[in-house]
């Protein structure tokens, strides 16, 4: 598989298109090739990963063996890999500060003492996740301006901007004396659950946002420039993950050139969902509109129908009555 960046992506075994009859039945098998290649791309990346000792590998601007980790895997891969660490790392720290906490008041109790300072003073929270982020992105950014090859370059960038967001939820969790994973603090950000061994519905990655879970979708999406995520975007994820959770669909509204549609595709791409992106206008009619909702129903991708407003009001009252249809439909399905 090839983006349009230059990446490359080689499948784990070759398919052979002159074995299948119709062209119907061997893009079918590309599908399915494309999910397991990437899927067992993220086993192989995530245990090597898990397994290093990040803060000795960012000590020497000269180690490259995160940047070998890296180029040896597809950006997609990557920033999953970062993102499954950084759940792990605060939910690991918030376990041990509560059980730190709970010898604390132990030890503050034996001495007669009830002052919540003293409990707050014994337990320092985040230590891991705040070094690992702080160790990388100092890290990345002395070997970025040293890269000459351009995929990796690409790869490097992608990745400080997905840990200065995690940098940034940590500061908040830390302002806030986050202890408690159940906490809608940190229940409210897009949580990234890898399992090995696919204990849950023979799936690896679950994506969990608020009360809502989703399955990872493996789509290939290459290298695309990922979204800088603010709090609006995160608020805009986490409302647009409720409706998804419910069967239903988002309408992310706002002044022009904002990012409503970049922030969906952003969503997508965090659910390795693939967007298709519909500029509405004058000329769309009832029966273009039901040729791509019966496309998007068959191939499963998300449809953004940007300029919604300006279909006519004949078309917007035909059109609502097929998006109930699918949402019915789906509802009656799970």
């Amino acid at each position: 598989m090839c983006s349009r960046e230059g990446e490359e992506v080689f499948f784990k075994e070759p398919i052979h298109i002159s074995t299948y009859k119709t062209l119907k039945e061997w893009l079918m098998v590309l599908e399915t090739r494309m999910k397991t290649t990437l899927e067992n791309y993220l086993d192989l990346a995530a245990i090597e990963f898990m397994q290093m000792d990040i803060l000795q590998c960012t000590k020497d601007s000269s180690n490259r063996q995160i940047i070998d980790w890296c180029c040896k895997y597809p950006n997609q891969i990557v920033l999953l890999c970062l993102q499954i660490m950084w759940t792990y790392n605060i939910e690991h720290d918030m376990e041990l500060s509560m059980e730190k906490l709970e010898m604390a008041s132990q030890t503050i109790n034996e001495k007669n003492v009830t002052s919540e300072k003293c409990l707050n003073s014994q337990c320092n929270n985040f230590l891991t996740s705040e070094g690992v982020c702080r160790s990388l992105l100092k890290y990345l950014s002395e070997i970025v301006v040293k890269q000459t090859n351009n995929t990796t370059r690409q790869k490097i960038v992608q990745m400080i901007t997905e840990l200065v967001h995690q940098r940034d939820v940590i500061r908040i969790l830390i302002e806030k004396d986050i202890k408690n994973v159940n906490d809608f603090t940190w229940l409210q950000y897009m949580r990234f659950y890898w399992d090995k061994d696919k204990r849950n519905k023979n799936v690896n990655l679950i994506i969990k946002m608020a009360d809502a879970s989703f399955e990872y979708g493996y789509e290939y999406l290459g290298m695309c420039e990922k979204l800088v995520q603010t709090k609006l975007t995160d608020a805009c994820f986490l409302t647009l993950t409720q409706a998804l959770k419910m069967k239903l669909g988002g309408n992310p509204f706002g002044p022009a050139g904002t990012g409503k549609t970049e922030s969906v595709k952003a969503l997508g791409a965090q659910l390795g969902r693939y967007v298709l992106v519909f500029n509405c206008d004058e000329s769309f009619d009832f029966t273009a509109m039901g040729r791509i909702f019966v496309g998007l129903c068959q191939v499963g991708a998300w449809g953004c129908f940007d300029e919604f407003n300006r279909l006519e009001e004949r078309i917007l009252s035909a059109v609502s009555e097929q998006i109930l249809t699918i949402q019915t439909s789906l509802s009656q399905k799970n």
